[in-house]
């Protein structure tokens, strides 16, 4: 027994490198600390807040963040110091392409509870990407969004809370409902940047709605005690040549939209009036939110934005012209919001 005990233990250590190797390798997992790598962005930020005397935290997908043109976040910094020295304002951007209200849920259970009390207020501008996971038969869709292999893999994360120190519980269960679904078990959205053509009809049944409502309200409930939140209404816009299910995808949108950026294609999100009644529905979700809460607040967009469609190079991105008048009215919103706080 005394000789077989170190052999098992060397194949397992064997195992557990070859197996977080070809994570790394493959899905580029952090390989010492492989729980949760999806979020590097994110956690890398975390762990470098700085403080002013007021402390702004955005949350959203890449229409608000810092790595497309108009780079949102950097924008309301600089607007906000420009408006009102000598506060010194800083802003926590968490806002990154793909991410939608789960993510941002996921994301903020990563600040410690004095990192939660830092902010002054919490700026949230996101809707369509939640609308791509409409894309599924009803029977297949997932409150957490596990019906793509992304959250997938993020619910099985939150299972493994041992996964830093072994990988093996965590890659046998991913395995499992891998074959499940190769035998036709589990029906999954594809991976591609487009919905796939035999899932876009699934996107007019709007399953999203209780989902959303949940991350919301997970995100309220861990800021309102100490931030002012800023819930914003999301904005996107669809020429009327895009209604045309047959202009979808392949970057057919640089053919119509006036602005150049980079390239993308509305494909992502399904057809076009799905999208929309999506948007719509969470919408009227981040309203009620407000409505039913104190220092939370609904900040309407569509009046502005629409006149900035020029400014747009695909339905929901736009150039950094759009940001710098996007970021005025935020600032404005923000300050006049806050005009009680003590500085």
């Amino acid at each position: 027994m005394k000789k077989v005990l170190p052999l098992i233990l060397l194949n397992l250590l064997v195992i557990e490198s070859f197996l977080r190797l070809a994570l790394k390798l493959t899905k580029d997992y952090n390989f010492w600390r492989p729980r949760f790598s999806m979020y590097n962005y994110e956690l890398e930020k975390i762990r470098n807040i700085k403080k002013g005397d007021y402390n702004i935290l955005v949350l959203g997908g890449s229409a608000i963040s810092d790595v497309m043109p108009a780079q949102m976040g950097i924008l309301l910094g600089d607007t906000l110091n420009n408006k009102e020295k000598p506060v010194k304002y800083e802003v926590c951007n968490l806002a990154f392409p793909g991410c939608n209200s789960r993510d941002m849920d996921e994301v903020t259970d990563f600040l410690s509870d004095d990192q939660l009390k830092i902010f002054d207020a919490v700026v949230y501008y996101e809707s369509i990407n939640d609308s791509r996971f409409n894309c599924i038969p009803a029977e297949s869709f997932r409150d957490d969004y596990s019906h793509s292999h992304w959250y997938q893999e993020v619910r099985l994360m939150n299972k493994h809370p041992e996964m830093n120190y072994s990988i093996i519980p965590f890659v046998i269960d991913l395995f499992k409902e891998r074959l499940e679904e190769k035998s036709g078990k589990r029906k999954m959205l594809n991976d591609d940047m487009d919905v796939s053509a035999d899932l876009m009809p699934f996107g007019s049944r709007i399953k999203t709605d209780k989902s959303f409502a949940h991350n919301l309200q997970n995100i309220v409930n861990k800021f309102e005690s100490s931030s002012r939140i800023f819930l914003v209404e999301y904005h996107a816009y669809y020429p009327e040549e895009f209604l045309d299910k047959k202009n979808l995808g392949f970057h057919n949108e640089r053919k119509i939209y006036k602005a150049k950026g980079p390239a993308t294609t509305l494909g992502a999100w399904g057809y076009p009036e799905n999208v929309k009644k999506a948007i719509a529905i969470h919408n009227q979700i981040l309203l009620k939110l407000a409505d039913a809460k104190n220092e939370v607040y609904y900040i309407q967009t569509d009046s502005l934005l629409s006149t900035l469609h020029n400014y747009y190079f695909d339905n929901c991105h736009f150039t950094i012209e759009a940001g710098k008048v996007f970021s005025n009215y935020l600032a404005d919103q923000i300050i006049f919001k806050s005009a009680t706080k003590e500085f």
